[in-house]
């Protein structure tokens, strides 16, 4: 299984966490990724903007973004291989209605999963890879429903 590392910048954010991980984490073994770490932070509003704007040149919150590890970066054979971090927009999921957070929350990190693992949508080409594979992942975790299960 993943090792999945969780961070918040407020501690209301904490409702999220356990599923985060939980999800996270199933979604890695199911890429077959079990033998790889990944660090998850539930950042408010304030902390996305600065962050888009200090990384991306954007002066707007985003909802979810990723960093990949470093290419070249060596760890001995048996630790996880670090896939990098991911930033979800707790605070934007915070404001939807208790039954449209769960989804949102999911379909944030896929996104941002899919992300640290190379998957983009800079071209058509790419685009088309990258929403196949997230719908794969939001159908495994049984999110067609509404909830995961």
């Amino acid at each position: 299984m993943g090792k999945v590392e969780i961070g918040m910048s407020e501690k209301k954010f904490k409702i999220f966490a356990n599923q985060v991980r939980r999800l996270a984490a199933k979604s890695l073994s199911h890429l077959k990724k079990e033998r790889t770490g990944l660090e998850i932070v539930l950042a408010n509003g304030k902390e996305m903007l600065r962050l888009n704007r200090k990384f991306r040149n954007k002066n707007k919150s985003a909802d979810v973004l990723s960093f990949g590890e470093t290419p070249g970066f060596v760890r001995p054979p048996k630790e996880f291989r670090r896939l990098g971090e991911i930033y979800l927009n707790a605070s934007l999921v915070m404001k939807r209605s208790v039954p449209a957070r769960e989804p949102m929350l999911v379909r944030l990190l896929i996104h941002g999963l899919l992300h640290t693992l190379g998957y983009t949508h800079k071209r058509l080409s790419d685009r088309i890879k990258m929403e196949a594979k997230e719908r794969q992942l939001l159908k495994f975790l049984n999110l067609k429903s509404g909830r995961p299960r």
